[in-house]
């Protein structure tokens, strides 16, 4: 279960190698490791244990020794982000279904309206405010992932080479490039749908052409960048501050995960209250 880390302070990111001694982890039952899931009482995966003795993870909160990247396979079918507050080394507060945290009156009232009749058929289940599905992703899919240790070792990145800055565009931007090499950046977007895709749709929007290319590449995501506005209801942060960066990617490389899908799993993480958020994006 291949895994990427990123490091904001220095520019740059580390994927996983398998090493036996290695100080991190990869799947696993959170049991065994003494981590409890508070305010949901069905299962939820470890994707991975990130130890904090490791200096490339600047980003583990200073209280943790260790900082769990889970996921909820079983809540996952209605396409939400899965949220969690790492409280301690042993303790995880699952925060409730925010996908309809931003809706107005009407829509909430509409959908809960239908969310209740189908509770009362009987045709959805529901753990502390998550959508359940047994089944999901795929009948007999695992309650937990074969263990591995790992080590993460860091690739070739330049951020103030085009080329490369579009690589990792949706987690460190553009913003290191110098002018005349985002004046090549922007010559390359446009000729380049791997880097940027489709920008002809835009031309009505009156973008200039670095504009399309500063707005429209995404990579590595299949989709976009994730939100590093906190989502946590509780966070001490201002609603529309960013205190939350991508800590880590995760792309699966067998069946086992997801099924037949191939879907890469987003953890962001705030600063200000220890909240994860993982989006999950498909091609």
């Amino acid at each position: 279960m291949p895994l990427t880390v990123f490091d904001h302070d220095n520019l740059a990111y580390y994927e996983s190698v398998a090493d036996p001694d290695g100080p991190h982890q990869l799947g696993g039952d959170p049991n065994d490791i003494g981590i409890t899931f508070r305010r949901i009482k069905n299962v939820v995966h470890l994707i991975g244990v990130l130890s904090a003795n490791d200096p490339v993870m600047s980003f583990i909160p200073k209280s943790l020794t260790k900082l769990p990247l889970c996921y909820g396979f079983r809540y996952a079918s209605n396409g939400g982000d899965f949220l969690y507050v790492v409280e301690s080394d042993t303790s995880v507060r699952i925060l409730p279904d925010m996908t309809f945290s931003h809706a107005g009156i009407l829509e909430r009232i509409r959908w809960g309206g239908l969310t209740l009749l189908l509770r009362i058929a009987g045709l959805t289940k529901y753990d502390h405010g998550h959508q359940y599905t047994p089944d999901f992703p795929y009948a007999g899919h695992p309650d937990t992932f074969v263990q591995s240790r790992v080590r993460f070792e860091r690739q070739p990145y330049d951020p103030e080479n085009a080329e490369d800055a579009f690589k990792m565009q949706g987690v460190f931007g553009l913003k290191h490039l110098s002018d005349s090499e985002m004046q090549r950046a922007t010559r390359l977007g446009l000729s380049n749908n791997s880097y940027v895709s489709d920008p002809e749709l835009y031309n009505d929007m009156g973008w200039t052409d670095q504009e399309k290319v500063e707005l429209l590449g995404r990579s590595p995501f299949y989709q976009t960048a994730p939100s590093t506005i906190c989502d946590n209801p509780k966070c001490p942060s201002g609603r529309y501050e960013s205190t939350a960066k991508i800590i880590a990617l995760h792309e699966p490389d067998d069946d086992v995960v997801w099924g037949d899908a191939y879907v890469q799993m987003i953890y962001t993480l705030c600063s200000k209250c220890n909240c994860i958020n993982v989006t999950n994006q498909c091609t």
